[in-house]
């Protein structure tokens, strides 16, 4: 059939009949009926990669395009804000960044994740700060990153063969080196029994 690529589909966790998808027509969509009719809520610039809906209020949501940008909504996608510009205030900020993921235990609490490394920002993406990564995202881009979805301190993010987890939020991280030719692409922790982390890897 003719039409738009999907990039991604968000799952609304509080309520399961709202779901968001991103296409290659740089739109993003939305269904209040369990994806029996869509809405356009945004037109991007470029493909948006992810919607990310903060855990505890799911008016408030995240969007990060292909080019960088980074735009919140806190009425579930009636308007939009750029708040790039926020970011490029800091002194860590390159626009590579490829992941967006909300904290699950924390409301506001956002993460980037990129060739810039990881950043979180505590309050709806007002302000942000850097977290220091183990390997220098330069040269290793960090492309996926994961939280436990019971204990917030505790989070793992891939780069090339690796992945590193944290127990106390990102302040010391342990590294995990994989014996493999692929790259970490995929990590995610299971959401009934968070002792078990997949781990899914791509050329």
């Amino acid at each position: 059939a003719n039409g738009p690529l999907v990039i991604s589909l968000t799952l609304d966790q509080k309520n399961t009949n709202v779901l968001y998808a991103t296409t290659n027509d740089n739109d993003v969509i939305k269904s209040v009926d369990g994806g029996k009719s869509w809405q356009n809520i945004f037109k991007g610039n470029s493909p948006v990669l992810k919607v990310a809906i903060d855990r505890s209020n799911s008016d408030l949501i995240y969007i990060l395009d292909q080019s960088g940008s980074v735009s919140v909504s806190l009425d579930g996608g009636k308007k939009f804000v750029d708040i790039s510009s926020r970011i490029e205030d800091s002194s860590f900020f390159s626009r590579s960044f490829t992941m967006v993921e909300t904290d699950p235990t924390h409301s506001e609490r956002v993460y980037l994740v990129g060739g810039s490394g990881i950043m979180r920002s505590d309050d709806a993406g007002k302000n942000w700060k850097k977290v220091v990564a183990l390997d220098n995202p330069e040269n290793f881009p960090i492309v996926t990153l994961a939280i436990n979805p019971y204990n917030s301190d505790e989070i793992i993010y891939g780069a090339a063969q690796a992945s590193f987890a944290s127990v106390d939020g990102g302040t010391n991280w342990t590294p995990f080196q994989f014996a493999v030719n692929k790259k970490t692409s995929v990590i995610q922790y299971d959401p009934q029994n968070p002792s078990t982390v997949y781990l899914g890897f791509s050329k």
